[in-house]
């Protein structure tokens, strides 16, 4: 079985009422509007990407009281008629916002009408998130030139170099103007130059968010694509992305696992990029790297936490957990609709993503037309998104005995995908079918089959605690005689 899955392309309080006036039909023309153009990405194109960019809207000047930003209940009133404002040029809706202020303390909103997520650190006793990762799975060379998708023009840069972040949003609103120096990501406290257990760290964190981002038209990348290949010029400008810097440095905003303004992918800043932080001050391990880097990435694409009645994060259930909930602790993290118990968020993630970065091409059909091909001893990887099915073809002249296998995420990653292997024969009659529980991977009894035509079906079901919904990622698929 190979060891790789893929190299590394190289090329509280009860809320406002509103009463029916004209206010409450604009909220609702609003409110209709961006359903549609959620409905509409879910067909891959990004409908909804310049809902926030366009049109251009008179300043806002939200009371703070003399601190950079505002949460909760006093964020609420201190926006009062402007809550409308903020809210649509942020992307959401008026009731969104209101309601997630009003449950989140997290969510904070600045003194020009910035919102921005300030997410918990690790608590006491959870710092000692570790990992056992010592050897890189690519040579050390191929470190800083990582991509899942070379070709998409978006981009999730994941900066592990250290960065002087000037003339943003995050300069101007909250921190007085200056300059924001992060350091490079650092284990050893030698920030001069990467070990090989830290360039092991970096790889698997890249792998993890590619992982988390696989069913999208996105390069998750460790290569810097420059500046303008971040910033966002003007809405025909069709090639941004963010910096996610991985930093130890926090002091010029503590108590933060990581930040990020909400919105802020694609966003139209022509002389800046847009950037999201994630705090490696309390630990650098790759699991809680990789987790919040895609949590950062999920708010600047305008996702919101996934929480519960009493709780700001969900934790999980199980083995899963969602991924803008709190993810560090479970080996299985999706993307989520809020399909748990007690969920306080129903958004779909993945049709909310897939509006502003397209999903990728299906790589494999489901149509026996024009399937794939599957002989013995050949490896195929593919990417299963939400309701995918890849089918691949196989024949054999005679009586045969073998296995089929499936195997996910490359190294001690955790892959997202629940696989399923169906068998099939040439009129596509279930010859036999393997999801084993507790296991994401699969893999086949020895089969004895007569000669003929047959047909392998790899899809994600849910199992137990998490849906379909979620069960989604990279997979690599093999035929063996045994």
């Amino acid at each position: 079985m190979p060891a790789n899955l893929l190299s590394p392309a190289r090329n509280g309080p009860s809320p406002r009422r509103f009463t029916m006036n004209k206010l409450t039909l604009r909220r609702t023309i609003t409110s209709l509007a961006l359903a549609a153009a959620a409905v509409a990405g879910t067909a891959g194109t990004p409908a909804f990407a310049d809902a926030h960019h366009a049109p251009a809207q008179k300043d806002v000047s939200v009371d703070t009281r003399g601190a950079e930003s505002v949460s909760g209940r006093a964020a609420v009133d201190a926006l009062a008629d402007q809550l409308e404002q903020v809210a649509t040029r942020n992307g959401w809706t008026p009731e969104k916002l209101e309601k997630t202020l009003l449950h989140d303390k997290t969510l904070k909103v600045t003194g020009p009408g910035g919102l921005v997520y300030a997410d918990e650190p690790l608590k006491t006793g959870q710092t000692s998130i570790t990992d056992n990762i010592q050897t890189p799975v690519y040579p050390t060379t191929d470190t800083f030139a990582l991509h899942s998708r070379s070709s998409s023009p978006y981009k999730l840069y994941l900066d592990f170099n250290g960065n002087t972040t000037t003339g943003t949003r995050w300069n101007s609103e909250l921190n007085g103007g200056r300059a924001i120096v992060s350091a490079p990501f650092d284990l050893d406290g030698n920030p001069g130059s990467f070990s090989t257990r830290e360039h092991a760290i970096i790889q698997a964190v890249w792998l993890q968010v590619r992982e988390d981002y696989a069913p999208f038209h996105i390069d998750v990348t460790t290569q810097d694509p420059g500046l303008d290949g971040l910033r966002r010029t003007s809405s025909s400008d069709g090639y941004y992305g963010v910096r996610m810097v991985v930093s130890p440095t926090n002091a010029w905003y503590p108590n933060a696992g990581g930040v990020a303004y909400v919105n802020s992918f694609g966003e139209v800043r022509s002389g800046t990029e847009t950037t999201a932080f994630v705090f490696t001050n309390t630990s650098g391990a790759a699991k809680f790297v990789g987790e919040a880097a895609s949590h950062e990435a999920g708010h600047t694409l305008g996702l919101s936490h996934d929480g519960t009645s009493t709780q700001t994060y969900y934790g999980g259930s199980g083995n899963w957990a969602p991924i803008m909930g709190v993810s560090y602790f479970k080996p299985v993290t999706q993307w989520s609709n809020g399909s748990y118990a007690d969920a306080n968020n129903r958004e779909n993630d993945v049709a909310i993503i897939a509006s502003k970065v397209y999903y990728a091409a299906d790589d494999y059909t489901n149509s026996t037309s024009s399937t794939g091909t599957l002989p013995a001893g050949t490896a195929r990887y593919g990417i299963i998104n939400s309701g995918d099915v890849d089918l691949f073809r196989f024949s054999l002249t005679g009586t045969r005995t073998l296995r089929i296998t499936t195997w996910g995420n490359t190294g001690a990653v955790d892959t997202n995908l629940n696989m399923r292997i169906t068998l099939r024969d040439a009129n596509l009659n279930v010859v036999g079918a393997w999801s084993p529980n507790g296991d994401l991977r699969a893999t086949s009894p020895a089969l004895t089959l007569a000669a003929g035509s047959y047909y392998v079906q790899i899809d994600g079901p849910g199992e137990g605690v998490y849906p379909a919904y979620g069960s989604m990622g990279f997979y690599g698929v093999q035929l063996d005689w045994a």
